[in-house]
């Protein structure tokens, strides 16, 4: 695949929560294949980040309800 299509694809991709790829800016400018993949890898931690928080944020309700 041409990088001009993985751009292309990246900009109209969403993930399984239906957010888009944030550094659209960067997807526009990158050069490399690489480029391209490191913008991917930052929203793969960005959704490991929203996981965690997510999972936080039920265990400290579940610690409020005073249930644990």
């Amino acid at each position: 695949m041409k990088i001009r299509e993985i751009k292309c694809r990246m900009l109209v991709w969403r993930d399984f929560y239906g957010q888009d790829i944030a550094e659209t800016d960067l997807i526009k400018k990158a050069k490399t294949r690489k480029q391209l993949e490191a913008i991917i890898q930052r929203h793969v931690r960005f959704l490991e980040d929203q996981n965690l928080d997510a999972k936080t944020h039920a265990e400290n309700f579940i610690t409020f309800l005073e249930l644990k």
